[in-house]
């Protein structure tokens, strides 16, 4: 474990010490201090749940450079939490990410890499729902980008993925190594200045070691971006995706599955004028998963920040996921979760900002009888120096 903070603290060494010496650099450092109660922290039945109070403390730092032509952009953060009276569950995560950019007339080249290490505590809450024990998650992240300008009206874009995630010490759970790759050509074409066509076509490939499992899939979507107003933004996609499994059974021979189903992206965001806004999402695709598998997956998100007061804010973030097996037979993973958060926030000045909140989540697995249900509160205090300073 710890040649991966070395892994992630070398190059933020690189980036800051850049910042201290060019005059383009900006950096903005942050640090949270949270403490919460949590009635059901393993999210498991009722008849099982442990409650524990925790302590969260992270620190990160973000650095940008910026010219006429090129960006780079530079994130580390790296986060302690501990559990009283469930020492099992502390755990450290980490993360580092750098993002390059390049722009020319008609062209725009960009890369993105990135480096992170999590518990599976939160690592598996949108696929396996595995968070009842502590282990790391680590996942390596690559992303190149191209885009080109073809009129005032048309832009083409090609991007790749390639990610790897690899477990430590799973051996008694049944959470397995994987890979991903992904290419995705798109395009748009800009009817108006508010109203603009945009269509899709990719494809990927998850490999897994433990059962050799593989998937292909194909994706083809259409829609369409709207500006319904200087502050408020509509997007839709809608398509079909075509999936290939080779599974490996029992006894290490494979079959190959075939399945087809619906695909679907919808986002809709509103800026308010006093700060803050509502971003809404919802999408139905396949997420990959540490089981093995990938899972046909609805999701839904909201967040919402309200200013009524000058320094007062009321914050609300919620999000639900439906997974199931992508040819629509049962499985262990097929599960629905959702959780629910609202929150006051205080802003004290321009660096220091206090918030209060409470959390509900909710899980039914089709394979037990019984539903998961947690309540936690927290109370955190952030630190932020303002960019550039």
């Amino acid at each position: 474990m710890r040649s991966l903070w070395l892994a992630l603290a070398t190059p933020a060494l690189v980036v800051v010490s850049g910042a201290a010496y060019a005059e383009q650099w900006q950096f903005e450092p942050t640090a949270n201090l949270e403490t919460g109660y949590d009635d059901n922290v393993r999210l498991t039945s009722s008849s099982d749940a442990e409650a524990a109070p925790h302590v969260n403390l992270d620190a990160g730092i973000r650095a940008i450079r910026m010219t006429e032509v090129s960006d780079v952009r530079f994130a580390l953060g790296l986060a302690g939490n501990w559990y009283s009276g469930v020492s099992d569950l502390d755990n450290t995560s980490g993360f580092a990410g750098l993002d390059l950019g390049y722009r020319l007339e008609r062209h725009t080249l960009s890369l993105g890499l990135s480096l992170a290490s999590e518990s599976t505590l939160t690592s598996e809450v949108a696929t396996t729902g595995l968070v009842q024990v502590n282990r790391q998650q680590n996942t390596f992240t690559v992303g190149p980008a191209w885009s080109y300008l073809l009129s005032e009206r048309a832009r083409l874009n090609l991007a790749a993925n390639y990610q790897q995630v690899y477990y430590e010490d799973v051996q008694d759970l049944p959470l397995y190594n994987y890979r991903l790759g992904s290419v995705d050509f798109s395009g748009s074409y800009s009817y108006t200045e508010r109203f603009a066509l945009t269509g899709r076509i990719s494809y990927g490939r998850y490999e897994t070691q433990g059962p050799t499992n593989d998937y292909e899939n194909v994706d083809l979507m259409g829609g369409a971006n709207y500006q319904l107003s200087a502050t408020t933004s509509l997007s839709a996609l809608f398509g079909l995706r075509r999936t290939e499994a080779t599974i490996e059974d029992v006894d290490q021979s494979t079959n190959t599955q075939n399945s087809s189903g619906p695909t679907y992206a919808l986002r809709f965001s509103k800026s308010f004028e006093a700060g803050g806004g509502l971003r809404l999402e919802a999408r139905r695709d396949l997420m990959p998963s540490g089981s093995a598998e990938v899972l046909d997956t609805t999701g839904l998100a909201a967040n919402l920040d309200v200013r009524f007061r000058p320094r007062w804010q009321f914050l609300l973030a919620a999000t639900a996921y439906r997974n199931r097996q992508p040819d629509g037979d049962s499985g262990i993973d097929d599960r629905t979760y959702a959780s629910v958060e609202p929150g006051i926030g205080y802003v004290i000045d321009e660096s220091w900002r206090l918030a209060a909140s409470y959390r509900f989540r909710w899980e039914d697995r089709n394979e037990l009888d019984s539903n998961a249900v947690s309540n936690a509160i927290y109370l955190s205090l952030n630190w932020t120096r303002p960019s550039g300073l």
